[in-house]
């Protein structure tokens, strides 16, 4: 019941449940992209972090997130998705998905 940081929807490319504590705070800026007929791409970055009460929140303990995306228009409002997001340290992670993060 601890706050995750990371999974297919916010913060891709850290693996879900590697950071977790009692708050969570991110943020994220997405930009979408049609391209061509049902096609598209998405760039997006963002930070977020996990702390165990508000005293604690530090500056240096935000994780910056990154990344880049396409998708194809399966039907009205429904994408399959194929996103590689970074992270801090070298992690990073491919996420396929079948609708939109948000």
């Amino acid at each position: 019941m601890m706050a995750l940081l990371g999974n297919s929807y916010s913060m891709r490319g850290y693996y879900e449940g590697r950071y977790r504590d009692k708050h969570k705070m991110e943020g994220q800026v997405e930009l979408r992209q049609h391209v061509w007929k049902r096609n598209g791409v998405v760039v997006w970055i963002g930070a977020g972090t996990v702390f165990h009460k508000f005293s604690a929140l530090r500056m240096d303990s935000v994780l910056p997130n990154y990344g880049i995306g396409y998708r194809w228009e399966f039907k009205k409002n429904v994408n399959v998705r194929l996103d590689y997001g970074f992270g801090k340290n070298g992690q990073s992670g491919f996420i396929f998905n079948i609708n939109e993060a948000f």
